[in-house]
């Protein structure tokens, strides 16, 4: 990725928060927010926003799920 280029970084960043990679995204978009000239534009503080979202995300601790059950399936006996 070219170090300048903002729209590949804010794609990597979804691509990475798709994947459940909050950590990852979060450090995309601090590359993002770093090429942002001006620091107190809107495009500045929504993408701050986004990463204090993905940093609380990272941090927060996982979700206790159940295992998911597989099915049961019958086996006929072999016959020998």
């Amino acid at each position: 990725i070219k170090n300048d280029f903002i729209e590949a970084h804010l794609n990597l960043a979804a691509a990475l928060q798709a994947l459940n990679m909050p950590a990852d995204a979060a450090k995309e978009l601090m590359v993002v927010r770093n090429l942002i000239p001006d620091k107190s534009s809107q495009d500045y503080q929504n993408v701050s926003k986004l990463i204090d979202d993905l940093n609380k995300q990272a941090t927060a601790p996982a979700k206790a799920t159940t295992p998911a059950k597989s099915p049961v399936v019958p086996v006929a006996p072999v016959k020998k």
